[in-house]
């Protein structure tokens, strides 16, 4: 079954890096993989479903500084943190961040790429009314001062009649 969108890891192991990739190819699960936080914010594309599988303790920036970095920079996507050396606060700090799911290591790797699934799923919808949303605010956009007085009247309800009447015009103008 082929998941649309993209997985993306972030872990400073390559032998790690390397494992999920297989573990992901297997499962049909399109990856990217990156050994820094930094060149992840760098090459990542957000503008498609996605997901990011983070290790927490990682030199340089760090999981937690990226999320921290993701929450600032706006970009709403799943994250899985996985991490062998959790802690409480940590774990909670994660979670306040955005943070979707937190993973002890060692890590079942059935029950991680059903994970996966599940959060590109979502993404993939999330994604779906973000641009549906952004194209009725285009359209909103376009219209005259006199076309969003009557566009509010009737979202508020209004028949046409009484939109036409409130405002002195026609009903036939306000069909149009």
């Amino acid at each position: 079954m082929q998941t649309q969108g993209t997985v993306f890891v972030v872990d400073d192991d390559a032998e790690v890096r390397h494992s999920w990739e297989c573990v992901l190819a297997a499962a049909e699960l399109p990856t990217q993989s990156f050994p820094t936080a930094e060149a992840f914010l760098e090459k990542a594309d957000f503008n498609q479903p996605c997901c990011l599988v983070l290790d927490l303790r990682m030199p340089g920036m760090g999981g937690q500084k990226l999320l921290e970095s993701l929450r600032l920079r706006d970009r709403d996507l799943p994250i899985i943190v996985i991490s062998g050396h959790a802690d409480v606060p940590a774990v909670i700090q994660a979670m306040k961040l955005g943070e979707v799911d937190f993973v002890t290591k060692p890590v079942d790797p059935a029950v991680l790429v059903s994970r996966i699934r599940d959060v590109l799923r979502d993404a993939a919808a999330a994604l779906t009314r973000k641009s549906a949303e952004e194209a009725i605010k285009r359209r909103l956009g376009t219209l005259t001062a006199r076309e969003r007085e009557v566009f509010q009247l009737l979202v508020r309800g209004r028949l046409h009649k009484q939109v036409a009447q409130e405002l002195g015009i026609s009903p036939r103008t306000v069909d149009h």
